[in-house]
């Protein structure tokens, strides 16, 4: 779980630019900050397919 309020404030930021762009740039609340829980999943390996 993400702890620090800085890093959850800046992945908010980024999914809102996605999926409400009219929103992205908001500062959040703190209450809303402090009760946001953002799971860090760090990847080792990942694959893919390619078509032509």
């Amino acid at each position: 779980m993400v702890e620090d309020g800085d890093l959850k404030q800046a992945v908010l930021d980024m999914i809102m630019g996605k999926y409400t762009p009219h929103l992205a740039g908001i500062e959040f609340p703190d209450n809303v900050i402090r009760t946001t829980g953002i799971i860090q999943v760090t990847m080792e390996e990942y694959t893919g397919k390619y078509y032509k």
